[in-house]
């Protein structure tokens, strides 16, 4: 009998469809809402498989993109440690536009998708789908000069499906009709009490959020599992943060603050999940950042603990905020991508 692989379900922040790969052993069929788009076959490679396209049933040229891009994720990130994807130049065509062509490589007739190249192609997981950059036009905020931000965006951010916890993590924009009612909750629990401080009323905690979505420096975000709701991410731009003075900002540093307010989402495995679910979104918002950081209280021990055992993690050194004394976080754009493409 064939051995079927668990078909695996895309459903891409800036495109309408949903996208189901379904693959055994020698063959594959990608489908858009339940109508076939690609299949073919699959060969055993040196160093992955090959993918040999028999039937094209759509002609929709950004449906055959993000068709091909996750059956590329599927078979490059299902734990049976295939490291490459070969297929022919014709075969590859809907990859071969800007952004996607950028995870192309060749390998003599062959074109190569590799897990580095993929991981850093936002079409699948992103809700801007084009690594194009806006303009560099710098501005001022108070003493502060630094890049022009980009404006707020709105609902989904973010979603992508980790195989290791068996997981779909997702970002979106806090929403306060959706989620200031479980924000309340998660603030209002000790061991989130005790570093956040903000075991507040209700309304002062709304009055709080609303800042935080005016300043556009600083992104609200609401994580979530499985579409469970996980705990919430405060983002912003680490030169024109209170953090910018205490260390060698750049101008595309990007920072964080978060918590984890539904306790069955606690625990190393899915804390991993998060710190590279964040790093993933952040590193694929603007190619130009190169670092993200994070000071949480020194005091964290759990928190520090757990981000000891991240290799592309590390913690630089401790200071002194007025209100607290912090650990200084940092996550390196290339060892971020270099330790998260392993098998």
């Amino acid at each position: 009998m064939t051995r079927m692989n668990p078909a695996v379900d895309y459903r891409a922040p800036a495109f309408p469809w949903v996208i189901r790969v379904a693959r055994t052993a020698k063959s594959f069929q990608v489908y858009a809402d339940g109508a076939l788009v690609v299949a073919g076959a699959l060969q055993p490679a040196d160093d992955g498989l090959r993918i040999q396209v028999v039937d094209r049933a759509s002609q929709t040229p950004s449906l055959q993109e993000v068709a091909m891009l996750a059956l590329a994720e599927s078979i490059l990130f299902d734990n049976d440690g295939n490291s490459a994807v070969l297929m022919s130049p014709e075969d590859a065509l809907p990859l071969r536009n800007d952004p996607t062509g950028l995870a192309l490589s060749r390998d003599g007739e062959r074109l190569r998708v590799t897990r580095h190249g993929l991981l850093q192609v936002p079409t699948l997981w992103h809700w801007r789908p084009s690594m194009r950059v806006a303009p560099e036009i710098w501005t001022e905020s108070g003493t502060v000069r630094h890049p022009q931000r980009h404006a707020h965006p709105q609902g989904l951010l973010y979603r992508r499906h980790f195989p290791a916890v068996g997981r779909t993590l997702a970002f979106e924009m806090y929403d306060e009709a959706r989620h200031l009612e479980v924000f309340h909750q998660w603030q209002h629990q000790k061991r989130v009490a005790r570093f956040w401080e903000l075991d507040k009323p209700k309304e002062e905690l709304a009055a709080y959020l609303r800042s935080v979505m005016r300043n556009p420096h600083h992104i609200p975000v609401i994580a979530s599992l499985d579409g469970e709701l996980s705990g919430y991410f405060e983002v912003y731009w680490t030169l024109e943060d209170r953090l910018g003075p205490y260390y060698d900002a750049q101008p595309f540093d990007r920072g964080f603050h978060f918590l984890v307010g539904n306790r069955e989402h606690l625990g190393n495995d899915l804390f991993r999940t998060f710190m590279e679910g964040i790093a993933h979104f952040l590193f694929l918002e603007d190619p130009r950042t190169r670092r993200i950081m994070a000071e949480p209280r020194a005091d964290n021990v759990a928190l520090l603990r757990y981000v000891a055992l991240i290799p592309y993690w590390k913690k630089r050194f401790e200071f002194d905020f007025p209100h607290k004394r912090a650990a200084l976080l940092q996550a390196n754009r290339e060892d971020f991508f270099a330790e998260t493409s392993r098998p």
